[in-house]
């Protein structure tokens, strides 16, 4: 066969499979669980060693490691929390799977 019609039937069914793909994956919809969310000791207390903390004025950021890395916003007076430090947040999750924290207790 000559070059030229290889390179038409090549890009034909290339096209082909790029519209079947788009036509298939238009129909599929996600249904799983969220086993990504952080998970808690209770429904808004959790536990974790400190692996980084940064202050900007009155805010605190914390990263945390649980059985996954966490962040952390505090606002206001936080304690003396180091790096490496144990602590117990209470807060609430909000909506990029950070915690914005209500208490902090160094453990």
């Amino acid at each position: 066969m000559k070059e030229k019609t290889l390179l038409i039937i090549s890009l034909v069914i290339g096209i082909v499979g790029i519209i079947i793909l788009y036509i298939i994956s238009s129909g599929l919809t996600y249904s799983g669980n969220d086993n990504t969310s952080i998970q808690s000791v209770s429904d808004d207390l959790l536990s974790g060693v400190v692996l980084g903390v940064s202050q900007y004025n009155t805010t605190t950021f914390l990263r945390m490691e649980q059985c996954e890395i966490v962040s952390i916003t505090v606002f206001g007076n936080t304690p003396d929390v180091k790096i490496g430090d144990f602590v117990q947040v209470r807060g609430r999750e909000d909506s990029e799977d950070r915690v914005i924290a209500d208490e902090i207790r160094v453990i």
